[in-house]
């Protein structure tokens, strides 16, 4: 049984009443402060700690696999008159990279089920706006990954904790390199030119990825 099978109905409802131990919001809103913001809290759940770190005033949204825990959530949230920003999405389905890279395509087939298409119903004026949300979101958490994989690599000299993270890395700019040049997003015919930072534009034919301004690269 998945975990938003579970969590719903009376489950949801009972979850916070009888719950043994609630989760202490201060070491999360040292390493909000410390990584730097914006952060996403995976599984929030009815609102423990997300509420309180929104609370502090720290920029942080919640996602979570149950719509029942997260109408909770929001319930809490305007009792407390806290704003908060969540999402009804599994973990394992956060994908931005692939979203980016193939919504190109997907709306050219009428599929407008993805992070673009969510961020253009309700955060962006267009899909250009859309698309440079999405990559200043993938920029901010590839600087968190790798602030977090030094940090990890320094305090513990574990060469299996550092063969991991190597892995994570080149697992990252697989799947990066894997997207840029795959047929499947980009059509036949289409070269990468190598590029891997700019303006990510989308034209009917590919997505291209142009020189801008150092201080404007996303």
């Amino acid at each position: 049984m998945l975990p938003a099978d579970f969590y719903t109905g009376i489950v949801a409802e009972l979850y916070g009443p009888l719950k043994s131990v609630a989760q202490a919001p201060e070491p999360y809103a040292v390493f909000v402060r410390e990584a730097g913001s914006p952060a996403l809290e995976l599984g929030c759940g009815d609102g423990d700690p997300l509420l309180d770190l929104r609370w502090r005033g720290l920029d942080v949204e919640g996602v979570d696999s149950s719509a029942d825990m997260l109408q909770r959530c929001r319930r809490r949230a305007r009792k407390q008159g806290v704003d908060v920003v969540v999402h009804h999405q599994r973990m394992e389905a956060l994908d931005l990279v692939n979203d980016l890279f193939s919504c190109r395509a997907e709306w050219l087939k009428g599929d407008y089920f993805n992070a673009a298409g969510v961020l253009l119903h309700g955060h962006a004026a267009n899909l250009q706006a859309a698309v440079d949300l999405i990559c200043d979101r993938i920029r901010q958490a590839d600087q968190v990954l790798s602030a977090l994989g030094d940090r990890l690599r320094h305090r513990y000299r574990d060469p299996d904790l550092r063969a991991c993270l190597d892995t994570l890395d080149d697992f990252c700019a697989g799947n990066l390199r894997w997207s840029l040049e795959t047929t499947r997003y980009n059509g036949t015919g289409i070269a990468w030119n190598g590029r891997r930072t700019g303006r990510v534009t989308f034209h009917h034919d590919q997505t291209a990825i142009t020189e801008v301004p150092e201080a404007a690269t996303g």
